[in-house]
């Protein structure tokens, strides 16, 4: 009871972590990268700690006795870690404090760079999904609802979830991101999303930019305040809204995942008994 509790709370600590990376401008350039390099660091160690289960797993992936579930969730995992190294790959390249100076900044790793972050809270919406059951069983020891209030209760919550993540989808750049790789081709009439910095022209709000566009003297007088401090550009209140924009996009997709794992149950137990 207690280690599912951990787990929950330290995937929660890393949820808010990744979220608050979406907005350089809430949190500042340093803290978006030191705090991304942490993160991924943590998973690759979360991966070592586990590596012999992974290699063990991953022999018996195709076996009969394994449910398409776990196998859905493992190629989820996967594709979750491979966004996080493109992220951070990319990430380094663009680097502005960590890495300074060291990469030449290109255009495809900044699209990457969109694409990929939007794509891994794609996922961890639907693994978030998966594990519905497991996460309402947690917390059903906990919060006792009555059974005459559940529906009611039940009925609330998926009205909170879908005007909530309709306000974080129409609140930040999610759509512009995972579009990115499309209007980003060649001979498109723009070539960055509405929403993203773009290569010279517009973008639109700041806190909906991943990575800002600085000139030189931006860029010197910036990294002077950064080195002065992680939380010098830190603004709490724009950090919560930008949590509680793209947490509110994930629980959208893990509610959509979760509903549509007991439709397709549903189906299946009303064939089973015709």
């Amino acid at each position: 009871m207690k280690k599912n509790w951990m787990k929950l709370s330290l995937d929660l600590i890393m949820a808010v972590g990744l979220f608050s990376l979406f907005s350089v401008s809430a949190v500042g350039l340093a803290f978006h990268e030191v705090v991304g390099l942490a993160l991924f660091g943590a998973t690759i160690l979360h991966l070592a700690f586990n590596w012999k289960w992974i290699v063990s797993f991953t022999r018996r992936l195709f076996s009969k006795n394994i449910p398409f579930k776990t196998r859905l969730g493992y190629v989820l995992n996967v594709l979750l870690l491979i966004s996080f190294v493109i992220i951070i790959g990319s990430g380094i390249t663009m680097s502005k404090f960590v890495f300074a100076g060291v990469f030449e900044e290109v255009d495809t790793f900044k699209t990457a760079h969109y694409f990929f972050s939007a794509f891994a809270l794609l996922l961890i919406g639907i693994h978030t999904g998966l594990h519905w059951a497991f996460i309402k069983a947690m917390f059903g020891k906990v919060v006792k609802i009555p059974k005459l209030a559940l529906k009611p209760v039940m009925a609330v919550m998926l009205m909170v979830i879908m005007v909530s993540g309709t306000w974080g989808l129409m609140n930040s750049s999610f759509i512009a991101w995972i579009a990115s790789p499309v209007v980003a081709l060649p001979g498109h009439e723009s070539g960055w999303p509405e929403g993203t910095e773009g290569r010279g022209g517009g973008r639109g709000r700041d806190s909906e930019s991943l990575v800002e566009d600085v000139d030189h003297t931006e860029t010197e007088e910036g990294i002077r305040g950064y080195r002065g401090g992680l939380g010098a550009s830190f603004d709490l209140t724009k950090a919560i809204e930008v949590v509680a924009e793209y947490g509110s996009i994930m629980i959208l997709i893990a509610s959509i995942t979760a509903g549509s794992e007991i439709l397709i149950r549903q189906r299946k137990q009303k064939k089973a008994v015709i």
